[in-house]
């Protein structure tokens, strides 16, 4: 990745939307996470019916929200950044197959000692605009 192809800290601002991201809850995603974690729950929740709740969302956190927003990003942060914490609740339960629209946006960014931090806030819709949840992302910023 070029120079010009990064986004830097100091290009950053509090209040910058980034384009929205349309995600699936997929059997792929599912069977992915699965395969990777050995969960067997999420072996099988990849072979059923669209619709099935999932028990746990945190799927969405752990294995591709961040990574989603950050790819469908004009320019991205430079290589070496660090996701140091999280946050996500979920109003109400998610499904195989669901599509959700992600709606990023730069909630705060703050130094703390030699680190440069930026928060990536992500409003969390079903296809029809209805609020599913939220992430809050603090990402160490890489030089």
């Amino acid at each position: 990745m070029s120079m010009d192809d990064q986004l830097l800290y100091d290009e950053v601002a509090v209040g910058d939307r980034y384009p929205t991201v349309r995600f699936e809850v997929s059997p792929l995603l599912l069977r992915s996470y699965g395969d990777l974690f050995d969960d067997e729950e999420y072996i099988q929740l990849a072979a059923s019916k669209r619709g099935t709740v999932l028990r746990d969302p945190s799927i969405l956190i752990l294995f591709g929200i961040l990574r989603a927003v950050l790819r469908n990003m004009d320019r991205q942060p430079p290589p070496g950044g660090v996701l140091a914490k999280q946050f996500y609740q979920f109003l109400r339960p998610l499904h195989v197959g669901q599509c959700l629209i992600v709606e990023p946006s730069i909630d705060d960014k703050y130094l703390k000692g030699e680190y440069r931090y930026v928060v990536l806030r992500c409003g969390i819709n079903d296809e029809g605009g209805e609020a599913v949840g939220r992430v809050t992302s603090h990402v160490i910023w890489a030089r």
